[in-house]
């Protein structure tokens, strides 16, 4: 075993490491080398050490970039384009479900009828559980995401309301695939329609942000 100490030089070359051989980006390393500052202070603490490496070494984050969506036209596009089999209809549809919705993928999978509940003013709504945090949410059908969900109730299987691909990543290129088609310019995700309901369908339909 060959004892490395920690100097100026030894983080500037994690860091270097961190963001080639782990694809780290640059918030995700300073992140990193932030807990093992933490590490280094309780070590100062407990006088283990004598030097801090990290006194004159800055960690600056640095603001992301802003997050892509879609607009209200390029939706209008995404919707009006005939698909050329049903794979790429379905993907196309769950895609602009999730735009209408706010839905991540992982809910999408586990989306059943039994999620749709009426209101008593006669207003349909998703009413279930995040599956990455378990909290409750409900969220309105607007007119959009509610003709999808009648279309997709007589195929319906185990009572699921889109056949959605195992795999996000499958979806991922067949939605860069879609939107090539559609003469779209952006990399379109499946998180992307997050930020699309986030943004353009809480404006243009008059969601409220909360």
């Amino acid at each position: 075993y060959k004892r490395q100490e920690v100097t100026y030089g030894y983080l500037d070359g994690f860091n270097t490491f961190l963001q080639t051989a782990h694809r780290c980006h640059h918030n995700g390393a300073i992140n990193i080398l932030d807990c093992l500052r933490n590490f280094i202070l309780y070590c100062l603490r407990n006088e283990w050490i004598e030097k801090n490496p990290f006194k004159n070494y800055k960690l600056k984050e640095v603001a992301p970039p802003p997050k892509e969506h879609l607009t209200k036209k390029e939706i209008e596009m995404l919707i009006a384009k005939p698909m050329p089999n049903l794979r790429l209809g379905n993907v196309r549809d769950i895609f602009v479900f999730c735009c209408f919705t706010g839905l991540s993928y992982s809910d999408m999978k586990k989306l059943t009828f039994d999620h749709i509940k009426t209101s008593f003013d006669g207003d349909s709504w998703i009413v279930a559980h995040r599956q990455k945090t378990g909290t409750p949410f409900h969220i309105k059908l607007l007119p959009i995401a509610q003709q999808l969900i009648e279309n997709y109730r007589p195929t319906s299987k185990n009572n699921l309301v889109f056949p959605v691909p195992s795999v996000c990543d499958n979806m991922n290129r067949t939605l860069q695939r879609i939107a090539r088609d559609c003469g779209l310019k952006k990399h379109i995700t499946m998180h992307m329609s997050r930020h699309t309901f986030a943004t353009t369908v809480t404006l243009s339909q008059g969601v409220p942000l909360e």
